[in-house]
């Protein structure tokens, strides 16, 4: 009598986390490959578009493509997001950005290209990248076990510090072998993460199928919905309004920075890599974020990330060696990480799963959308006060937001468990 050499079968527990954790890394590698592409493309397209036609107007409007349709359509991509099974509505994303770039490639390669089409290809990969991240977010907390949402928040965060990080020098790298190389690598990486996707075995979310039957009529009252579970989280809506504010600002310090780079007589390159320190600073904070995994209040990491910011940007302010300034912003990337961590933390757990697309909607809608209006805006400060004193009036006033913030933390209180599910 033999026998039998098979190994004993997993625990219904352990076969499900081992599932969980086999769909996550499916998901974060193929985001991450996917991400990679899309930052090189974002640099590649304003460089052809430039090449093209000798205009900076071309490229600013190319870049623009890229961005501006996506956030305007984060609101509906919530609600999308929440009427849908969302590995789909990721998997569609992807195939159609994969598509995309192997038209733009196969179209420069040709030599057939324009700044019309440059323009449209950009427009429609940054909305395929609004609808994916916007499903992405939502349906993380359906793949991953409680326990392990924040280290899944802190690995999603790494994730995008790093692309930012690099992906930008690798399109820069790829544009100089070849204009098409840039665009044919972000197809490839699309399709790559279309596969992982294909491959995820838990669905992450199964809509309720009488509102996936709702017409474009009710995507007013959707939208209502998820703003008004935002706007009634007392705790989300105080740290997205510090995000929204402080974002608003930090483009201001990117021009900033530019600015004092040249009045300093700095290499392009330094001025690059001085730009490129929040970067770094985000990945080394999502590596040594043990208080805020370990569930921190997220107040408390919000009044503590403004008063960090405040102090942060005062250096930068007062002083003249590049060296302090590389530290100074690569230190509000590395604490703008932890608030983000903590902030993405809260939101999966204490959102229901219903709205999480519309709230992660919302919540991008609003902090995204400081972005423009600050680089804008902060172009015009500077050329009134100088750079200077207009670093110096960033810092008083996130100085002063830090004092509001502080100043309304017995006042601002969690939601009920009751209000929490909906009562």
């Amino acid at each position: 009598m033999t026998q039998s050499s098979t190994a004993p079968a997993l625990r219904p527990e352990s076969a499900r986390e081992t599932l969980w954790q086999r769909d996550f890394m499916l998901l974060w590698g193929g985001s991450t490959v996917s991400l990679l592409g899309s930052m090189s493309t974002n640099v590649a397209a304003p460089l052809l578009a430039l090449a093209l036609t000798g205009s900076p107007i071309d490229a600013g409007r190319v870049a623009a493509a890229g961005t501006l349709p996506g956030l305007l359509l984060l609101l509906p991509a919530g609600v999308v997001a929440d009427r849908l099974d969302r590995r789909r509505v990721m998997l569609a994303s992807q195939m159609l950005r994969g598509a995309v770039g192997i038209l733009l490639a196969a179209s420069v390669a040709a030599g057939a290209h324009s700044i019309s089409l440059l323009t449209m290809a950009a427009a429609l990969s940054g909305i395929c990248l609004t609808f994916y991240s916007v499903a992405e977010v939502s349906a993380i907390p359906k793949i991953v076990q409680a326990k392990d949402l924040p280290d899944a928040v802190a690995t999603n965060e790494a994730r995008s510090h790093a692309a930012l990080l690099l992906g930008r020098p690798l399109g820069g790298l790829l544009y100089s072998f070849d204009r098409c190389l840039p665009f044919a690598v972000d197809a490839i990486a699309s399709l790559v993460s279309a596969v992982a996707l294909k491959r995820m075995r838990a669905m992450p979310f199964r809509p309720d199928p009488q509102r996936r039957r709702r017409g474009v009529r009710s995507l007013a009252g959707e939208l209502k919905e998820g703003l008004a579970r935002l706007w009634t989280d007392q705790l989300l809506r105080t740290a997205l309004t510090v995000c929204t504010i402080t974002n608003f600002f930090f483009q201001a310090v990117i021009v900033l920075l530019v600015v004092l780079g040249k009045q300093e007589h700095l290499p392009t390159i330094l001025i690059g890599a001085l730009l490129a320190a929040p970067g770094l600073g985000g990945v080394i904070g999502t590596l040594y974020s043990p208080a805020v995994r370990s569930g921190k209040s997220l107040l408390a990491v919000t009044i503590q990330c403004a008063w960090v910011w405040a102090f942060l940007i005062g250096v930068v302010a007062v002083s003249t060696n590049p060296l302090i300034w590389f530290f100074g912003w690569g230190g509000v990337g590395y604490t703008g990480a932890r608030m983000n961590i903590a902030l993405n933390t809260y939101q999966a757990r204490e959102v229901p799963h219903e709205l999480l697309g519309r709230v992660a909607g919302a919540n991008r809608f609003l902090s995204l959308g400081a972005v423009p209006f600050g680089t804008l805006c902060g172009g015009y400060v500077i050329a009134t006060l100088g750079a200077r004193r207009t670093a110096i009036v960033i810092a008083g006033l996130i100085g002063v937001l830090a004092v509001i913030v502080t100043f309304l933390r017995p006042f601002v209180r969690p939601r009920s468990p009751h209000e929490a599910h909906g009562g």
